[in-house]
């Protein structure tokens, strides 16, 4: 195994991990790493201050760690619905803290937590957690198929399903005809549609 499939592994394996109550130190800087990035770009798209967004990361990051073993990912279950169950559990928390700010929603900073605790801004939400899992998944997969396949398979089906480039670019690049460009690029798109499918049945 590669140190890339090494480490798309890791990211996959790491919410089984967690939700076991087996995660080590690391494992949760990876996680308060990974979603606090993601929240954090949320609240300020959404208007959050610099401080209001570190406010909602560490409540809401917390209230996950407490709550994360209800929501285990078991076998054959799906990683996309895992994360969008983490991240509507987040939302809720925003929800919370605005009602807990009440007195203050007249301010900026109570219009911020506002347009956060919105249906439109949940959405949202689970939309960049979703997004975020399907590119997860899409790298691991991708990462599989390539040391399955010869070299000149990969490049056909990269060059053109991946740069876009036109079959006679593909061709003179990697002196191959059109049609076995065609049949290597569906080859390695149905081999990714098979490792998605083991990585995740439900999507």
């Amino acid at each position: 195994m590669s140190s890339e499939e090494s480490e798309l592994s890791t990211r996959i394996s790491l919410l089984d991990v967690l939700a076991d109550g087996q995660a080590d130190s690391r494992a949760w800087g990876i996680f308060v790493d990974r979603y606090g990035r993601l929240l954090y770009r949320w609240c300020r798209r959404w208007g959050s201050s610099e401080s209001d967004a570190q406010d909602v990361i560490q409540e809401t990051l917390m209230t996950v760690v407490r709550k994360i073993s209800h929501f285990r990912h078991q076998q054959g279950g799906s990683f996309r619905g895992w994360l969008k169950t983490i991240a509507h559990r987040c939302w809720i928390k925003v929800v919370e803290k605005a009602d807990r700010h009440s007195p203050e929603l007249r301010t900026d900073s109570g219009a911020a937590f506002r347009a956060l605790a919105s249906a439109t801004a949940r959405d949202d939400l689970v939309r960049s957690f979703d997004e975020w899992a399907r590119q997860e998944m899409l790298s691991l997969a991708m990462a599989r198929v390539r040391r399955r396949v010869d070299p000149n398979t990969w490049e056909a089906f990269r060059l053109s399903s991946i740069e876009r480039k036109s079959a006679v670019e593909v061709s003179q690049l990697l002196q191959m005809s059109a049609g076995a460009i065609y049949m290597a690029t569906c080859r390695v798109r149905k081999m990714l549609k098979e490792e998605i499918n083991r990585i995740d049945p439900s999507d």
